[in-house]
């Protein structure tokens, strides 16, 4: 029987008294600004090297030859576009997009699922 899963994560908001903090997903815990960790997709041909660089072992797995799920701190998609290619990278930019994964469900090897359980215990602490 396949491995199933979903998962939906839990959006908390929070304002300081001077003012919003730096975004919706952002939590307040004493004076500092928490941004909780987010699982990416990134897909385009010859990342690897790229993910590589940008990415610790621990914080990536590769679903194929041009897929990736990342773990980052960052709190946009284009953020974490901009730590795989920096400005050094130009003019040879590759093509790709970066997906932010808000939930999950399929068929692939437990390695994937136990990567993304461990993961998600990290972002929200369960």
């Amino acid at each position: 029987m396949p491995q199933r899963t979903s998962y939906q994560p839990t959006i908390r908001s929070a304002q300081s008294a001077v003012g919003p903090g730096p975004g919706p997903r952002a939590v307040l815990i004493g004076w500092l600004w928490e941004v909780p960790s987010v699982i990416y997709c990134v897909i385009g041909d010859n990342l690897r090297p790229y993910v590589e660089r940008a990415f610790p072992k621990d914080d990536r797995i590769a679903l194929g030859d041009s897929q990736w799920l990342v773990r980052s701190d960052d709190s946009t998609t284009m953020f974490v576009w901009e730590r795989l290619v920096t400005e050094a990278d130009a003019p040879a930019t590759p093509s790709g997009i970066v997906l932010a994964v808000n939930g999950y469900y399929g068929y692939r090897e437990a390695s994937i699922w136990e990567w993304l359980a461990a993961k998600r215990r990290v972002d929200n602490g369960s």
